[in-house]
């Protein structure tokens, strides 16, 4: 008994020395146009930024906008006004107006103190060289100084009309119309209007209700100062609703879901006259109520009007409300310019952010203005384009774009339908259509193991995203190439990445075995099996490379074995005897070999200790039935 608990406590030495050596002890050591643009010319415009990723890390941020200017008859990315100047209500929108599948560009414009020449709204469409004109429509001058447009399924149908209202947006009109229209057989074919008679000036279409058809919404000035509402009946026939009379002017009408509920409301900006508001409306039992409404101030008339966009411009898949403040007559009446409203749940909806400007704000707009992940927002204040992001716990500035005093209009869309964004800008009697490409960077750390270097050398490297990056590892002498760790991993080597985030990477090496003479083996296992191709030497050779070559004490093991072991083989080779006797030894040596080259080090050592306790529990049981 005594002689099997010695033999116990060496197995479990032995177990102990066989973990300690396959710990690892490698490690890896080393250490816009500013001025009057010629014609036909393209620029191409560098905006530094002080830009921010979503975690607020700072990044390489530049915008380049570009753009061609020019007649929109020739080959340009600029649009002319055929005649006048771009309406000021709902001036552009980007929709597939005449049901092709495609996007076109839509556009009114009017000829202020010209009653001879009519207004005129324009669908443009992107040939892919440039913006060619393949409808326009004409509305006489005497029905209202400006007109607005929009684009939605306003019957029910599945496709697209066009709406167009005169638009008056500081006096009273007995002319005024609203129209509809439908693209069929080339033109666009007229299917209902309405008289308007009073200062009627914002438009918007949207799904308001629990039918297929989007309702139109229009919000008036002047002395009616009322939001109306037209539903489609069937027949081409469309019916007026009085929502509510405001008493304030209005400037913005949106249809979106404000509460992020599934169902849209009305949104509106209004100003000019006490008290100065935004207001939302629902649809709910038959009638719209207003459900909640937020006054900025209580100044004397003819003070700011408020203008609005919603969307979701922290990019947590909730929609908000982004609100500029524009001077009127005297100026500002609140110490903020540009404010964002959360939805705070049920009717409630909370001031989360604001800021003051030095002058007043206008045209807000939300969008994917830099075609990456998620939403920016954007005013015009002072003739500069502020452009702001989200960081992760606030908005910040990421761009500001001079030189845009008289713009009257800032949007988007897919005009070009490339699948990327377009920002649209009006100013005059120009459309200024560019992409803001944003060039991000990313760096890529490159480190190398002991034993070796790697091409590029080690360092820190900055590329554009999407860039490729061919990694070369290459060894010193007496070294090997193991693997790479970090960003990527595996032996594949050289190996190439692509850049679409920061990343670190590291080759590491190992040290190949010394050889002096004739290559080394497994020399007494070769002598014993008689070939060093038998499959019992292949198994502790690759025992071998993988536990002892791999660490420091394995290593010194593996010396002082081919230090001594060549005599041995060298005697047991002559003798067959000893050949076999040397197989049967060596098969607990390659069982374990097996094990650990298939299960690995934990599952191995336990199954040996397993199997070293079963001889004493064997013998403590005959024992207790000998007794």
């Amino acid at each position: 008994m005594k002689y099997l608990k010695a033999l116990y406590f060496i197995l479990l030495i032995v177990a102990t020395v066989i973990l300690a050596c396959c710990e690892s002890t490698v490690k890896s050591t080393g250490d816009q146009p500013n001025s009057n643009l010629e014609p036909m010319t393209t620029y191409y415009i560098p905006i530094s930024t002080q830009a921010k990723d979503l975690a607020g890390n700072a990044i390489e941020s530049t915008f380049v906008s570009d753009f061609t200017t020019g007649n929109a008859t020739e080959d340009t990315q600029t649009i002319q006004g055929p005649s006048g100047t771009l309406s000021l209500q709902n001036a552009i929108i980007t929709g597939d107006v005449d049901n092709d599948g495609l996007n076109e560009l839509v556009v009114g414009w009017f000829t202020p103190g010209n009653p001879n020449t009519p207004h005129s709204v324009v669908i443009y469409e992107w040939t892919g060289s440039n913006y060619t004109q393949i409808s326009s429509l004409s509305i006489p001058t005497s029905e209202a100084p400006d007109i607005s447009i929009y684009i939605g399924d306003v019957n029910g149908d599945g496709q697209k009309e066009l709406v167009v209202m005169n638009a008056t947006p500081s006096d009273v009109n007995s002319n005024g119309k609203i129209r509809v229209y439908k693209y069929s057989n080339g033109t666009f074919q007229l299917l209902w209007s309405d008289n308007l008679t009073q200062g009627f000036r914002r438009i918007e279409t949207g799904n308001l209700d629990t039918d297929t058809a989007e309702e139109i919404v229009i919000g008036n000035s002047y002395y009616d100062r009322t939001i109306y509402m037209y539903d489609y009946q069937g027949n081409n026939i469309w019916n007026k609703t009085t929502i509510e009379y405001v008493g304030e002017d209005c400037f913005t009408v949106r249809i979106a879901d404000a509460d992020n509920d599934g169902q849209n409301e009305i949104i509106a900006g209004f100003g000019i006259w006490s008290p100065y508001s935004i207001r939302i409306y629902k649809y709910s039992a038959g009638s719209y109520q207003k459900i909640w409404s937020y006054s900025f101030c209580s100044v004397s008339p003819y003070g700011p009007h408020y203008n609005l966009d919603v969307g979701d411009t922290d990019n947590d898949g909730k929609n908000e409300i982004f609100v500029t403040e524009s001077q009127y007559s005297w100026g500002e009446a609140n110490p903020n310019d540009v404010f964002i409203f959360e939805h705070a749940g049920g009717s409630n909806w909370t001031l989360s952010w604001a800021i003051d400007l030095p002058d007043a704000a206008d045209f807000p707009y939300i969008g994917q203005i830099q075609n990456q992940q998620g939403n920016e927002f954007a005013f015009l204040s002072g003739g500069t384009i502020y452009i702001y992001k989200w960081n992760g716990s606030t908005y910040s500035s990421i761009g500001n774009i001079t030189g845009w005093a008289g713009a009257s209009w800032i949007t988007g869309g897919d005009t070009d339908n490339d699948s990327y964004h377009e920002t649209i800008i009006g100013k005059g009697n120009n459309i200024y259509i560019f992409n803001i490409l944003w060039k991000q960077y990313f760096t890529l750390t490159i480190a190398a193991g002991a034993g070796g270097t790697t091409n590029p050398a080690p360092g820190s490297y900055t590329y554009d995203t999407g860039t490729q990056v061919t990694l070369t590892a290459t060894p010193n002498s007496g070294y090997k190439f193991s693997r790479w760790s970090g960003a990527v991993t595996g032996t594949t080597n050289p190996i190439t990445i692509t850049m679409d985030a920061d990343k670190s990477i590291t080759a590491n090496f190992t040290a190949e075995e010394k050889e002096t003479g004739k290559k080394k083996g497994c020399f007494i296992a070769t002598a014993a099996y008689g070939s060093p191709l038998h499959p019992h030497v292949k198994i502790l050779r690759d025992f071998r490379d993988k536990y002892l070559m791999t660490r420091k004490g394995g290593r010194k093991f593996v010396s002082l074995y081919y230090r001594y072991s060549p005599v041995a083989a060298e005697i047991i080779s002559k003798y067959k005897i000893l050949r076999l006797s040397v197989r049967i030894y060596l098969l607990p040596a390659i069982g374990f070999s097996y094990l650990m080259l298939h299960l690995g080090v934990v599952v191995s050592t336990l199954l040996l200790v397993l199997f070293s306790l079963f001889p004493v529990f064997f013998i403590q049981i005959r024992r207790r039935r000998i007794k």
